[in-house]
């Protein structure tokens, strides 16, 4: 388990080793998901990296809402 210090700037340093197995750089954008227990790190992914994402998944076209069910 890797252990972070908050500077005076409130500033942390992510460890080498969290960096390197997730392949994160300088530059990289990562979003805080604050489940108010928990503080999780996502990498955001530009929306151009999804393309394509759901190949292969199935669609049941029946079980999607129609446009006024909403109302």
């Amino acid at each position: 388990m890797a252990t972070v210090t908050v500077n005076s700037d409130f500033r942390i340093t992510i460890p080498r080793e969290i960096r390197e197995r997730h392949g994160w750089k300088p530059g990289d954008k990562l979003i805080f998901l604050d489940t108010g227990s928990m503080i999780y790190l996502v990498p955001e992914v530009p929306i151009e990296d999804l393309r394509g994402f759901l190949k292969g998944v199935e669609i049941d076209l029946d079980d999607l809402r129609e446009e006024e069910d909403y109302d």
